[in-house]
């Protein structure tokens, strides 16, 4: 029974508290925020609202090993958006493949560490990256604002989604909102909006 390894996810509604040796470093736990002890004694890592901690233990050759904590959203239920107008989001930038198919763009994507999600056009086959988890094109009945709030509403993993109202071809879903994202990531641009997604 040395070998038997299981798995446990435990839930820890409000706050996590870490130590480190060194204070160097802390886990990249998105969608949280941290209560830093200047002394180095212990550092609390508290949900954002809306989000519920959750940490991945297991039991190997009967000593428990501890994960990093990361934080999913609740049920989103009654989900609502905030907007922040005249921002465009670059970061996951993508990467362009002329004359490329949708078989050999997905074989590309799943090939691909950096590939998060991928999307086929008349010319070519577009991969992106980490925070993108998807790209709506071409909406149905040509109303992008409806799609992307419905896509994203639908989506749990979906945080907040860019899109370019009027004369847009696409909107990008998120799994991050902008207090995950640094600085460099955003720009102002009058064409674009972000809209975050709040559960409650």
């Amino acid at each position: 029974m040395n070998n038997l390894l299981c798995s446990v996810f435990l839930l820890a509604v409000t706050t996590l508290i870490l130590i480190d040796a060194d204070c160097s470093t802390y886990p990249d736990v998105k969608n949280a925020y941290f209560n830093k002890d200047d002394n180095c004694v212990d550092v609390s890592v508290t949900c954002n609202e809306g989000f519920n901690m959750k940490q991945l233990i297991s039991c190997i050759d009967g000593e428990w090993k501890y994960q990093e904590p990361y934080c999913e959203p609740q049920d989103m239920t009654d989900c609502d958006y905030k907007y922040t107008n005249d921002t465009i989001v670059h970061t996951g930038y993508p990467k362009n493949l002329f004359s490329v198919k949708q078989t050999e763009c997905n074989e590309r994507c799943n090939t691909d560490t950096q590939c998060s999600t991928f999307v086929v056009t008349d010319i070519r086959c577009v991969l992106y990256s980490p925070p993108v988890i998807a790209v709506l094109f071409n909406p149905i009945d040509g109303n992008y604002l409806n799609q992307c709030i419905s896509n994203c509403s639908e989506t749990k993993e979906c945080l907040m989604f860019n899109y370019r109202p009027g004369g847009a071809v696409f909107c990008l879903l998120y799994n991050v909102t902008l207090d995950d994202l640094s600085d460099g990531d955003t720009i102002r641009s009058n064409e674009f909006l972000v809209a975050e997604k709040t559960c409650q």
